[in-house]
């Protein structure tokens, strides 16, 4: 499924994202969503050559959610230096852009 796939290549940090360039102003399915929307984000996963066009509040999902694993990433490999309660505080607003992001604020 894609969405497993999407979920897998998050996680490995294999996914690329990028604007379909050119007229994209009609209409097609998205992906993700599986309903007709301006789609001007296409996906593609490492290791495979098709793109997946995505909405723009799919594509706002996946980046909020990128961002969170780049940063836990980070953190992982001791790459954030600073004290604790501001990478609390990081990632308290990493997970705020999520929820804004599920909810389509963003």
């Amino acid at each position: 499924m894609l969405a497993d796939k999407l979920q897998q290549s998050v996680r490995e940090n294999t996914l690329s994202i990028e604007p379909i360039p050119g007229d994209h102003s009609y209409p097609r399915k998205c992906s993700l969503s599986e309903t007709h929307k301006l789609c001007n984000y296409k996906i593609k996963f490492e290791g495979h050559d098709e793109w997946y066009s995505i909405s723009q509040m799919a594509r706002n999902r996946i980046a909020a959610v990128c961002d969170f694993y780049c940063y836990v990433r980070y953190i992982v490999q001791g790459l954030v230096k600073c004290a604790d309660k501001d990478m609390f505080a990081e990632l308290v607003r990493l997970r705020h852009r999520m929820a804004q992001a599920r909810l389509g604020l963003i």
